[in-house]
């Protein structure tokens, strides 16, 4: 089931998939993201490249899908769950399961910071809202997540303290993904 945006709202719908790469078929353990040509540079539209992240020798890896060179970005290892994105500078923001604990990276305060979140974050998933440039001043790194019957979400800008409630389902407990659908709006598919 995929929830969609409509103005401040959201309403289900069965209607829409997600955009390439969020649309592929991949474990928990891995993910995909678009974003633009180089990491770390705000000058590029970041919607223009696919990044595949995984881990490799301990470490979170990304890996542009149409280049061989891999960045070594975060000592990391024996994870159930991962998730990642860019933010409008093409910064990773990462998050992640290990031992039945959420975390997530991203740059804060002119450094990158790892903050194990509360208990209440359960398969947590991330994703830029809008990825178009000119929109950079008002897109937002999107923190979803569920927990006891709730699908929530963070924004960045609120540094993922305020919590808004999507819905309410007690039958699910798991954010599969999260992303672009193929009518341009942001998705959620919850399980």
């Amino acid at each position: 089931m995929i929830f969609h945006p409509k103005d401040t709202e959201f309403y289900k719908t069965q209607l829409n998939s997600f955009e390439y790469p969020r649309n592929k078929h991949y474990p928990m353990n891995e993910a995909w993201a678009l974003g633009s040509a180089e990491l770390q540079n705000a000058q590029i539209e970041t919607n223009t490249h696919s990044w595949h992240g995984y881990i490799k020798n301990g470490w979170f890896t990304l890996k542009r899908e149409d280049l061989d060179e891999e960045h070594q970005i975060l000592e990391l290892d024996g994870i159930t769950q991962l998730d990642f994105t860019f933010d409008q500078a093409m910064r990773p923001v990462v998050v992640w399961v290990k031992d039945d604990k959420s975390f997530i990276y991203r740059y804060v305060d002119n450094s990158y910071s790892t903050t194990e979140l509360s208990d209440k974050f359960k398969s947590p998933r991330v994703e830029l809202d809008d990825k178009l440039k000119e929109n950079a001043s008002t897109s937002d790194v999107i923190l979803v997540y569920t927990y006891e019957g709730k699908l929530c979400y963070a924004r960045q800008r609120d540094k993922f303290l305020q919590e808004f409630v999507i819905g309410n389902d007690p039958t699910k407990s798991l954010v599969w993904r999260v992303g672009t659908t193929k009518d341009k709006r942001f998705g959620i598919q919850w399980r």
